[in-house]
Order: structure tokens, then sequence, then C-alpha cells
């Protein structure tokens, strides 16, 4: 514990210094004579309390500012945290759709539909020439990744992103909470069957969600 001192100068009176008796220095202070010295060391000892020291109030009021604007601090920091995981995905998949529309021109420069329909439910993170690194491969079965990571179902032939902030997450695949992304054709479903096959005009592919999501902002 940490004691502060506090010190009062008097100056006192002619008489004192001039050798005149003290009891003829007294003042009334509270009904009661006491010396002008004493008198002045009360009231310096008063003042260097009230200077000194904290009530129990101001030091709740204090505390409770505190935990305030730590509260504060924290949402803010939560908020940038889940956008920039937010721009990160973004950022991902809009570089993957990029290698994949080069990766199309070239077979159509080749004139080369069959290895435009081969690239349908194949793995778009191939077509990069440096994969992220949060990309743990092509993986079967229940993959054991870690949030913030991608991954590439070999048997759905899909390429998934773990969510690290769910919180601000809506959509999805579902728990855990992933954003997955699947090479998919773009046809004319001419026999109205709801899947692409022989029957159906072919025109390219594209990446897409397999199931819609969003991003939430407080």
């Amino acid at each position: 514990m940490n004691i502060v001192s506090c010190q009062g100068h008097f100056r006192q009176p002619d008489s004192f210094h001039s050798g005149q008796n003290q009891s003829r220095n007294l003042s009334i202070y509270n009904g009661f004579s006491v010396s002008a010295t004493v008198v002045g060391r009360r009231i310096a000892a008063a003042d260097c309390r009230r200077v000194a020291g904290f009530t129990l109030v101001e030091l709740a009021i204090a505390l409770l500012v505190i935990a305030i604007l730590a509260a504060v601090a924290l949402q803010k920091l939560w908020s940038f945290q889940a956008e920039a995981e937010r721009t990160t995905l973004e950022n991902t998949v809009g570089g993957l759709r990029s290698a994949l529309g080069i990766n199309v021109a070239g077979y159509i420069a080749k004139d080369d539909l069959r290895g435009i329909q081969v690239l349908v439910g194949s793995n778009p993170m191939d077509l990069l020439s440096e994969s992220p690194k949060n990309y743990r491969g092509a993986l079967d079965g229940e993959p054991a990744v870690e949030d913030g990571e991608w991954y590439f179902d070999r048997k759905r032939g899909e390429l998934a992103y773990r969510v690290r902030n769910t919180d601000v997450f809506r959509g999805g695949s579902g728990l855990p909470a992933e954003a997955r992304f699947a090479v998919k054709p773009v046809y004319e479903d001419r026999n109205r069957n709801g899947r692409f096959d022989a029957g159906d005009m072919f025109y390219g592919v594209r990446l897409e969600a397999v199931t819609p999501y969003r991003w939430v902002r407080d």
C-alpha cells in the first residue's frame, strides 16, 4: 500500500519569532482556544485527504466506465475480425472464378467443348498457380479441418470453407458452418429433367455457391 504524504508549510506569526509568549498566539476554533499553528495543520491534513483519496462511489464509477469502454473495444475487434474473414473469403472465390474463366477461354480458343465439360465438379484450387496457405487439400470422408480453412470434398465434388466467425454467418451447409462451392455447368435444360445430360445445350461452366449464404453486420 502506497502512503501519500502531504506536508503543509506555515508562516509563524511575527510575534512568535519575536520571542513573545506563545500563549498570546491563540485563536478561537470551534469554541476552543488553539494556536494558529495547530489550526493550520488540521486544515492542511483535511485538504490532503480530499486530494489523495477516492470515495467508494468514485471508485465504482471509474470501474464502470472502464468496463464499458472494454466491452465496446472488444465488440469492435470482433466486428473487424469478421469483416476481414468475409473479405478474404470473397477475394479467394473471386480469384478462383477468374482462374476458371481463363481456363475456359483457353478451351474455347482451341474449340475444345469437351475440355470445358470435364471441368464440371473439378477442384478449382487446381487452377491456381499457388493455393492459399489455409488450404488443406483434397480430402475424403469427414475431414478434421480447423475453422478458417479450405478443403476440397472429393466425395461431393465441392470446395468448402470452414467459417470461423459463425455469429455473423447465415446459411451455408449447416453445422459445422461452411460455405461450399462447386464448378457447375451452364446449360439449357431441354428435356426438363433438372440435370445436365447429353440432351441439353451446353454453354460453359461457372463456380457458384452450393447453398446460399450471407454475412450479417451488427
